[in-house]
């Protein structure tokens, strides 16, 4: 008898109207955020509308998007939960929780961290933390900067101390997704970059 405890991951799909998606946000979010200051939220300094920081209009029109909503997020994650690879426990019921989008310059850069600080109540009247997050890339002019990370040392894996893993190799138009423990940061940018994140507060069949 074997029990496998859900375990990490990060998955990646490409979305396939990605011009007209950008065509209809990447300036308008650039527009809105030209004179921001830095999100308190954060110790590194880029542009983030997260948690409606300074405008609300960008996320509430993301939220309220039907056909960004289904091509960026609920395709992908229908996708992810089919594939044969996929070994966690599928959710019951998802819905989106929050969305925002994150503008770097030359330059800037995310510090290490987390999706789950936000509590939230679900349609259920459940208050839930996130499950899982997404990082869609809206705009990307090098290589993609985001490094996933794991504290080491992880038995079963060929490194004694923690794994980082970079995702270079994951272009603009593809949206990832991952648990919203898992830790990730951003590294400095050498050109400008764009990317719509959002949280999904899921619910489970557990068993005692």
């Amino acid at each position: 008898m074997n029990f496998v405890f859900p375990s990490n991951f990060v998955y990646w799909n490409s979305v396939p109207n990605h011009q007209e998606i950008k065509e209809k946000y990447y300036n308008k979010l650039l527009t809105v955020s030209k004179n921001w200051d830095k999100n308190p939220y954060f110790y590194t300094n880029f542009i983030s509308s997260f948690r409606d920081y300074q405008n609300t209009t960008v996320n509430e029109e993301i939220k309220q998007d039907s056909s960004f909503l289904q091509n960026v997020i609920w395709n992908p994650m229908d996708k992810m939960l089919s594939d044969n690879s996929f070994n966690n426990e599928k959710p019951q019921y998802s819905e989106l929780s929050e969305v925002w989008f994150n503008v770097y310059k030359p330059g800037e850069s995310q510090e290490i961290h987390d999706h789950t600080g936000g509590h939230y109540a679900n349609a259920q009247g459940q208050h839930v933390c996130s499950s899982y997050s997404g990082i869609y890339i809206l705009h990307l002019e090098e290589s993609n900067k985001t490094v996933f990370y794991q504290p080491g040392p992880c038995p079963g894996f060929p490194v004694n101390g923690s794994v980082n893993y970079r995702t270079d190799h994951i272009e603009e138009g593809n949206v990832i997704i991952f648990p919203s423990t898992l830790l990730h940061y951003v590294l400095p940018c050498e050109k400008p970059r764009a990317t719509i994140a959002f949280n999904i507060m899921s619910t489970f069949n557990h068993r005692d």
